[in-house]
């Protein structure tokens, strides 16, 4: 799943991650046209579409600072550069389709420019946008369009933490040909497992704040062909969300991952 020219994207992520989320607030521009908001961060749901086709369901997160990601359960991953603090705004997302696929025009990474519109309250983010394919090197339009609908979602009813993530997480890269995935995290956000592309992988989990749903995730994977270095967002849920578990009850761990040449989305159950 190469990111081919996305990597300043990903690397301007890693940089500015902010923590922290301040009070909602909103004001005018001269011309009444953009209000000043202030992006919630957390877990996000909603749908999206590509030339035409029908609306695909999507789960993702978005961190203070406006990084954030949504995904599909075919593993396509979304990575949204930023969500400026004002309405309308305009953005860049990169598309990489889920491994072994391609997107419509044959490509398995596309750059799409994002322009849409928000409201926003101190709890609550909902958006709406339209996607455009343009080639990163000339800007040029590709034909690749389409549109998304996120708001945020509360898919945990208890209150996150560090510690309560302490365990065995078992599951999947996400997508049409699943790739298993095993996680032991521990009481310091600390983790370590493998996964079935025979990569070894430690890291950790760092909450946003206290008692939010938002962690940032260090992920390293280390063997022969494994994509080294990677970040992303995570966040808990009472429900699977993806299916792959058959519906099953229970805690479960989503994750966002970038990496320089990789895009996942994982979704593992304690």
């Amino acid at each position: 799943m190469l990111l081919k020219k996305t990597t300043i994207f990903v690397a301007v992520f890693i940089c500015t991650l902010v923590t922290g989320c301040g009070s909602s607030s909103s004001s005018s521009s001269p011309n009444n046209t953009t209000v000043i908001l202030q992006v919630v961060p957390g877990p996000w749901s909603g749908t999206y579409s590509l030339n035409g086709g029908s609306q695909i369901a999507v789960t993702g997160a978005v961190a203070s600072g406006g990084f954030g990601y949504f995904a599909d359960n075919q593993g396509n991953v979304f990575l949204i550069e930023n969500v400026p603090g004002q309405s309308p705004f305009t953005s860049t997302a990169i598309g990489t389709a889920s491994p072994g696929q391609t997107f419509s025009d044959g490509n398995r990474v596309d750059t799409f420019s994002v322009s849409g519109t928000y409201t926003s309250t101190a709890t609550a983010t909902s958006m709406q946008a339209s996607l455009a394919g343009i080639d990163p090197t000339t800007a040029a339009l590709t034909g690749l369009n389409g549109n998304l609908t996120l708001n945020t979602d509360v898919p945990y009813a208890g209150t996150p933490s560090i510690m309560g993530l302490q365990g065995q997480w078992n599951g999947y890269y996400t997508g049409k040909a699943s790739t298993s995935l095993v996680l032991t995290l521990n009481a310091d956000g600390t983790f370590s497992g493998n996964d079935g592309y025979g990569c070894s992988i430690s890291g950790s989990l760092v909450q946003q704040d206290p008692g939010t749903n938002l962690f940032f995730v260090n992920y390293l994977t280390s063997g022969t062909g494994c994509p080294g270095v990677m970040n992303g967002l995570a966040y808990e849920s009472s429900k699977d969300v993806s299916g792959a578990f058959g519906g099953a009850a229970g805690s479960y761990l989503y994750m966002g991952l970038f990496g320089l040449n990789v895009a996942y989305t994982a979704e593992l159950k304690l």
